[in-house]
């Protein structure tokens, strides 16, 4: 008897138990709310591949624990604000899915566009993607958690124009220049092929990220000369490119040519001599 007097004891507190576990929803919202800092890469009908740093996401609560608010703010592509995204959980990660405003413009006008926001946020590898059918053709712009790789902005060629000056001139001009960076397993090259000042190469090439640009420094060769005497000399290389490849800056200096020899490479139209 004394048995079953203490196993009719422990049942209500065993179905209350029970029952304050079921009925208690799991705060989804609660796991993913926060600040996530990263770059973003922007897409549409007209271009691809334009990228910016420095980029932040903010998710709030929501109006339920299975759902967020989202804010994107950014200096290049306008603000996003999603109210009430539904989070669910995902084998990659909590999945993120809503509608929003994207307000953009420029000039001082700004329009307000719908669009969608989809992500999936894991520790460290956070993703959003912001779009909106009704900006440039289908304006896409893709969020990733992280520090702007330079792989992804460095390679490619600059076209531009150079100015050269030395001990003996000033001003010298040449249009139709190129400057062409190559990456391979985390190195960078450096080469300049002009036909009025020469072929220079760089390898291992330093590359550094700060102020809004990635800075890079090396020293090589340059091969130049006239009347078919060709010779090698040593020289140095400075620069910058900024993520969107907007306004790129080379710098070449050979010390042993012309009394100190330094060309400037510029973007752009070539100003009249």
């Amino acid at each position: 008897m004394k048995k079953i007097f203490t196993l009719l004891m422990m049942v209500p507190g065993m179905l209350l138990a029970t029952g304050c576990s079921s009925d208690d929803p799991v705060n989804l919202a609660a796991e993913i709310t926060g600040n996530y800092e990263g770059y973003a890469e922007a897409s549409c009908m007209y271009f691809s591949g334009d990228f910016s740093a420095e980029q932040k996401i903010s998710v709030t609560s929501g109006s339920a624990p299975d759902k967020v608010n989202i804010s994107y703010v950014s200096t290049t592509w306008g603000s996003v604000a999603v109210a009430d995204a539904l989070v669910s959980e995902g084998t990659a990660g909590y999945v993120v899915s809503g509608t929003g405003k994207w307000t953009m413009g420029m000039g001082g006008n700004s329009s307000d566009y719908d669009c969608t926001v989809s992500g999936v946020v894991k520790e460290g590898a956070t993703e959003f993607t912001f779009t909106s059918p009704a900006v440039m053709g289908g304006l896409t712009v893709a969020f990733t958690e992280g520090e702007l790789p330079a792989a992804k902005v460095m390679p490619g060629s600059y076209k531009g124009w150079t100015d050269a000056s030395c001990a003996y001139f000033q001003g010298s001009l040449s249009d139709n220049q190129t400057v062409t960076i190559t990456e391979n397993n985390g190195t960078y090259s450096v080469a300049y092929e002009s036909d009025t000042w020469g072929s220079f190469s760089f390898s291992d090439v330093a590359v550094e990220y700060g102020g809004g640009v990635f800075a890079i420094s090396g020293s090589g060769s340059c091969s130049m000369g006239h009347a078919g005497s060709v010779k090698d000399y040593p020289c140095t290389m400075t620069g910058s490119v900024d993520p969107g490849k907007s306004a790129p800056t080379f710098k070449f200096e050979v010390p042993a040519v012309m009394g100190g020899l330094t060309i400037t490479f510029n973007t752009g139209a070539m100003p009249a001599e």
